[in-house]
């Protein structure tokens, strides 16, 4: 029974290692499809192709970005375990993505931050999509079922302190100076919104823009202290390497997605009007390598006594 059920894992795994590739193949043949068709139909033109473009693009990092999740709650749940898995990164996702989350949707839903971002940027928009609003507010759901599984699901946890108190620390105090900026801002009795393009520090627009600055710095500080896990116990055993494969998928979309925008309206501006989504793709990109430098070169599983990291632990939970 145990050699049939490790045989089934192993067909899965070799399934996983294929899909990939399968996704890219399928990405290719419909960015095919919808230039073609954009370019020749009646009447269209370049831009009109590029544009189809940037939305199939900016979906298509939406739903790598939004899977990358997944691996991660899978492995646990299948473990038992989050051993491996670093609660501070958990812990400042959720901050990160929780602030996300309000910069998107205030960006993207409310007439008066719009309007506040065009006086405030020579009546250009802003490149806040649809698709940006729903990876950010699922991506602060999973994170939260994640956390649930790490206190409330009885599974193994790692020995020692979980969660640093320099995070607690970060965590409180970006929380506290929110809400004090917030509070400040009602509080001068000052138009909350732009009305000129002065810059005026205590506006809604500015606070929104604090926000999203946590979120950029949470991106960085996040892979930190999971990169340090990887390092001192010279293993990625239980850090999902499917997670860090599409989280480098989406983050490489997302990077070329902004160009696009900011080239079809000729205003490069809009790349750095939206820091913290040019934040967030190079992060990831970056992270992303430095975790596979670690899997594949650094810390290998087969000089670990196994070939593959998700058979190998989901093998684990079987003899256990």
């Amino acid at each position: 029974q145990l050699v049939r059920s490790t045989a089934r894992m192993t067909v899965a795994a070799r399934l996983r290692q294929v899909w990939p590739v399968a996704l890219v193949a399928l990405f290719v043949a419909v960015l095919a499809a919808v230039v073609y068709s954009e370019g020749h139909r009646e009447g269209g033109d370049k831009r009109g192709a590029w544009r189809a473009v940037s939305w199939l693009i900016g979906w298509l990092y939406f739903f790598a970005w939004s899977l990358s999740f997944y691996p991660q709650l899978l492995l646990n749940y299948e473990r038992k375990s989050t051993e491996g898995l670093s609660y501070n990164f958990v812990w400042l996702n959720l901050l990160g993505f929780v602030s996300y989350s309000i910069f998107n949707v205030a960006f993207f839903s409310s007439e008066r931050v719009r309007e506040s971002y065009r006086i405030a940027n020579d009546g250009e928009d802003n490149l806040v999509r649809a698709n940006d609003v729903f990876f950010a507010l699922h991506a602060a759901t999973v994170t939260a079922v994640t956390l649930v599984q790490m206190y409330f699901c009885g599974y193994k946890r790692s020995r020692g302190p979980l969660v640093w108190l320099s995070v607690r620390v970060f965590v409180a105090v970006s929380i506290l100076a929110a809400a004090v900026y917030l509070v400040a801002v009602f509080a001068r009795g000052n138009e909350l919104w732009v009305k000129d393009g002065s810059g005026n520090f205590w506006t809604m627009l500015s606070w929104l823009y604090f926000v999203s600055y946590i979120k950029l710095v949470v991106s960085f500080c996040k892979y930190l202290p999971q990169v340090w896990l990887n390092y001192t116990r010279k293993s990625t055993h239980g850090w999902s390497l499917t997670n860090v494969l599409l989280d480098f998928t989406g983050g490489f979309l997302s990077f070329v997605q902004l160009f696009i925008d900011a080239s079809l309206e000729s205003d490069w501006s809009g790349v750095f009007g939206d820091p913290v989504k040019l934040g967030l793709s190079l992060l990831s990109l970056g992270f992303d390598v430095v975790f596979l430098v670690q899997h594949f070169v650094l810390y290998p599983p087969s000089s670990q006594g196994y070939d593959n990291l998700d058979v190998e632990e989901q093998s684990s939970s079987l003899t256990e």
